[in-house]
């Protein structure tokens, strides 16, 4: 009669919290380091779909354009739109059947520009930028919309935060509650370092000299001497050191001369 060995197998499974793309968004603090990211995945994905479709087109090995990290931001802007506003998407894209209920952006007669959601308004005929008049909409306290906050206060020059909101504002709808919301403005490292108070030094005890009563003026004082001073005796030149007696109780001063120093 024969026994087989059994063995132990340990498995584990493992859930993500969160998805991908959201883990990927979430792990860059600078929207700089985020479009790059962005626009070489991008970039691999063109390779993996022409190796899969046998496409005989070539990868471009060149470094990033500022084109590409302009698209890698705009694609973000666009996931961040369908996160939270897809039913005003889908209702200005053909559905209508699709805006249902009320949203944070009725009152803004937005509308679909390439696939964006931007506001509309009584700016049309201004002498502006078509990004000026009709910016982005997005939501307040998005990571995305944390980014471009403090993208925009680098490209400032670390300004105050006034400038860096009418900045925001000509470019992106929302920005005024994010700012007056989000540490990422007044809290700046850069910032904190220009504009941090000099330290105050802490007051040492007074000695016991100081606290004790009964002693008539300049009863008990403390000498400084100044810097030696040629002084003119008939026809030769002599050192004088000027003397300084502070009294110690009473803060009185009064002047004289010395000859030498004591010590």
């Amino acid at each position: 009669m024969k026994f087989d060995r059994c063995k132990t197998v340990n498995t584990i499974s493992a859930v993500a919290d969160c998805m991908p793309t959201e883990c990927l968004l979430n792990n860059f603090s600078s929207l700089y380091r985020l479009k790059i990211a962005t626009a070489w995945f991008r970039r691999f994905q063109v390779f993996l779909k022409n190796s899969i479709c046998n496409a005989h087109r070539k990868t471009p090995r060149n470094p990033l354009t500022v084109v590409k990290l302009r698209e890698a931001e705009v694609s973000w802007v666009k996931y961040i739109q369908w996160q939270h506003f897809a039913q005003w998407i889908l209702g200005l894209s053909g559905d209508k059947r699709r805006i249902i209920g009320k949203t944070s952006i009725d009152k803004l007669n937005q509308f679909l520009v390439d696939g964006i959601l931007r506001v509309g308004g009584c700016l049309e005929k201004a002498p502006l930028g078509f990004e000026t008049k009709h910016p982005i909409i997005l939501p307040k306290l998005s990571h995305v919309m944390h980014l471009i906050v403090r993208d925009s206060h680098v490209k400032c020059g670390h300004s105050g935060l006034n400038h860096t909101l009418a900045v925001l504002l000509s470019k992106v709808f929302g920005a005024t509650a994010t700012v007056r919301r989000l540490p990422c403005v007044n809290q700046c490292n850069q910032c904190c370092l220009k504009t941090v108070k000099p330290g105050k030094q802490l007051m040492a005890g007074m000695p016991d000299s100081r606290l004790q009563l009964g002693f008539p003026p300049f009863a008990r004082v403390r000498v400084d001497y100044f810097v030696p001073l040629m002084v003119r005796l008939r026809r030769s030149e002599a050192k004088r050191y000027r003397c300084l007696f502070t009294c110690i109780d009473y803060k009185g001063g009064a002047y004289g001369g010395s000859k030498r120093l004591i010590y």
